[in-house]
């Protein structure tokens, strides 16, 4: 059987041919991966390909895709924080500008019972709640972690309730009443002892009571006259939830010796009370009391000047204020998680905010929104509507946009009285109470965000060199290689060309 020599593998020269055939296809497939590494600037379309650094680029590409999504939390986070400290900014100018509204007070009503200044704290009231209900990207940045409900109610629900709870203005006027008790007396118990020879008077006020006053102390120079004691330092005794001050009678004090009882009006503003023995001639003048025919009877007579005291302090325009400010702070102090105890006013009341206030899960309001802007660094980019330095603020506006006045000389007094408290409360004394506070530490978030970031920028320009250093080809080099590999090829092809037009007679 005749064997065909085009089929035969073992032909004369096939195995030279072949090897030949081999090297150029080689050449040229390295000929077309040099072009391709020219044409896209990258050594291997694979991980695979780049050989023993491939381990080395996917740590990086791993660490640089880190970066990426540090960087997009520090962008949205500074944004936030950017819009919250420029909406607290607003806040602190309204406190500045209400102050400066009060002074003088002044007195021109409107047809609404109200002063320019006491609208204007309307409108800055309204601007507030705007500020607090600040969205950003459907985030409500004041909400707490409770971000995707808007945190504070509108003015008018606010203001006037929503029929079935109270709003501020209707809060003031029951509170005033309550304050001051049925018997005028601000939830404030004038007694009676007698034991040993000793009459003493005591004033009692119950510790835990939210109305009225509260007595913290008493001071006394009289002769035959002195503390109980069991008094303590400020000359009061507690005991089973109550504060007692007394004072034991075991003789007659002189003319113009006198008492003070350091009392707590509702706002807890302070005041004293202050008490003068008189004799006959001098008797009946508020503050005084008559000095008797014994120890007894000039401790009634003394009592019955504390009671006459109380119930006209009461009565005046320094308790009724007092008792305004009061109402304010407790309708801003209720939010979801704190509410008024139930019958202390005749309806339930508005709650202004509706936000996340949990504070014993996270007690600080920045706290509630942390972002992590780096392996092992979280910085808290959060707030509540109802922290207390925007409660106090809001509480000043609040009461001074919701009282009326008549246009009478005790409605003057009255109206002076509250533009001297909210003006004495505009900003609060202790600078870590004040708005700025919150601006403070927000600023100091934005601030080690801003480092943060400039950190992720240096080290991703590190990361991408080595990177590049690794993936990328150097296009001098691609091209030196591939005019020596074309010089080669040029050469082999030539070779082969003459060794191809050989035949016998040219090799003889």
């Amino acid at each position: 059987m005749a064997i065909s020599p085009y089929a035969s593998p073992f032909a004369a020269g096939s195995l030279a041919a072949r090897r030949s055939g081999d090297l150029f296809v080689g050449l040229r497939r390295e000929l077309d991966a040099l072009q391709r590494q020219l044409a896209t600037g990258q050594r291997s379309e694979t991980f695979g390909g780049l050989g023993f650094e491939r381990r080395a680029s996917l740590d990086i590409r791993g660490k640089l895709s880190a970066i990426d999504g540090y960087m997009a939390t520090v962008k949205d986070a500074q944004f936030r924080v950017t819009l919250m400290t420029l909406g607290l900014s607003r806040l602190t100018a309204m406190g500045g500008d209400t102050k400066a509204d009060l002074l003088p007070p002044g007195f021109d009503l409107g047809a609404d019972g109200r002063t320019t200044p006491q609208k204007n704290a309307e409108e800055r009231l309204k601007l507030a709640i705007d500020v607090l209900n600040t969205d950003a990207n459907g985030r409500y940045v004041f909400a707490g972690r409770a971000s995707d409900k808007r945190p504070v109610v509108d003015y008018k629900t606010m203001m006037d309730g929503d029929g079935l709870r109270l709003g501020l203005k209707a809060m003031i006027p029951e509170r005033v009443a309550s304050d001051r008790a049925i018997d005028g007396l601000g939830h404030v118990t004038v007694g009676s002892a007698s034991a040993a020879g000793v009459e003493s008077l005591t004033v009692t006020t119950a510790d835990a009571a939210r109305l009225g006053l509260k007595i913290v102390g008493l001071t006394e120079t009289m002769t035959n006259v002195g503390l109980p004691g069991s008094a303590n330092a400020q000359g009061v005794t507690s005991a089973a939830g109550t504060t007692t001050a007394a004072l034991d009678f075991t003789g007659l004090p002189l003319a113009g010796e006198g008492f003070q009882i350091e009392v707590k009006l509702p706002d807890g503003t302070a005041r004293s009370l202050s008490f003068t023995a008189v004799t006959a001639p001098g008797a009946g003048l508020p503050g005084t009391f008559e000095i008797g025919v014994d120890a007894a009877a000039t401790r009634d007579n003394a009592m019955a000047a504390v009671a006459a005291s109380i119930t006209a302090h009461m009565a005046g325009d320094d308790a009724k204020t007092s008792s305004a400010i009061a109402a304010a702070q407790e309708f801003f102090a209720q939010s979801p998680g704190s509410q008024l105890p139930a019958g202390a006013y005749s309806k339930p009341v508005v709650t202004w905010y509706v936000g996340d206030d949990d504070a014993t899960a996270v007690p600080n309001g920045r706290d509630t929104a942390a972002a992590r802007v780096d392996d092992s660094y979280v910085v808290g980019t959060g707030a509540r509507a109802n922290e207390p330095p925007i409660r106090d603020l809001l509480v000043q506006l609040g009461v001074l946009a919701a009282e009326t006045f008549s246009n009478t000389d005790a409605e003057h007094r009255r109206y002076d009285m509250l533009a001297g408290k909210v003006r004495s409360n505009l900003p609060p004394a202790d600078a870590a109470g004040k708005v700025e506070s919150i601006v403070g530490e927000l600023g100091s978030a934005l601030a080690s965000m801003n480092a943060a970031k400039e950190r992720h920028q240096a080290t991703e320009a590190v990361l991408r060199e080595a990177l590049a250093g690794n993936e990328e080809s150097k296009p001098e080099e691609l091209a030196a290689a591939i005019l020596a590999l074309q010089t080669r090829l040029q050469a082999s092809y030539q070779t082969t060309s003459i060794l191809a037009r050989l035949s016998i007679v040219d090799y003889l």
